[in-house]
């Protein structure tokens, strides 16, 4: 039951952090809102930034439950499994936000698919 009970946590905080706490994050993740707010050559790139911080963010969210059953104390493969969320994330977010080569449901299947693939690896290497 303790596992179903983390992995029921993973998604919650998927949808809190996804939903309701990205905030401003989720507007400034995109480019369009830099060229729109300030076209400026300085702020070409901000964006970027703001991607990668809602991704850092969601990645500790989902992971965060993980993280209470080692007591914090987290081992190695942990910070690779969190790189690799982080990464995969910021590509699927990317893909939404600016290419618009997929919607909202293939973000979200993606998102789960990721918890599923993260909350699996904690089960082999615990």
């Amino acid at each position: 039951m303790k596992d179903a009970s983390i992995f029921l946590c993973m998604l919650f905080l998927h949808i809190v952090d996804d939903f309701k706490m990205q905030g401003i994050l989720a507007s400034f993740k995109q480019k369009s809102w830099w060229v729109s707010n300030s076209p400026e050559e300085l702020y070409k790139y901000d964006w970027i930034i703001s991607l990668v911080m809602h991704c850092i963010s969601w990645s500790f969210c989902i992971m965060f439950p993980i993280m209470v059953w080692y007591r914090f104390a987290i081992p190695l493969w942990f910070l690779f499994v969190f790189v690799i969320n982080v990464v995969i994330h910021c590509i699927i977010d990317h893909l939404k936000a600016n290419s618009q080569k997929i919607n909202l449901v293939a973000d979200q299947l993606c998102h789960i698919i990721q918890i599923i693939f993260t909350f699996t690896v904690f089960l082999l290497l615990r």
